[in-house]
């Protein structure tokens, strides 16, 4: 593992908080603290995706969101070169 210390890295990831299915609200995703806990371990840099229209907070209707942009789903922000 030390060999990935010692390379630039980029975690690019998509992480989804609010109302949670099976625990309520959250102020962060599952995914965001991977991608956290990979940036601390390997020294990385993080992107975040986010879309540029914000989902709903609800679960059910975040799902049907979701469903509805499945091809169409921009982002607000892009990284123009990642070498």
């Amino acid at each position: 593992m030390s060999e990935l210390k010692n390379k630039k890295s980029l975690v690019i990831y998509f992480s989804r908080a609010d109302e949670n299915y099976a625990v309520g609200y959250i102020d962060k995703g599952n995914t965001e603290y991977i991608a956290e806990y990979v940036r601390d371990f390997v020294g990385a840099d993080l992107f975040k995706v986010e879309p540029l229209i914000s989902y709903s907070k609800e679960y059910s209707k975040c799902i049907e969101e979701a469903k509805q942009r499945v091809g169409n789903a921009p982002i607000k922000n892009k990284i123009n070169d990642i070498s």
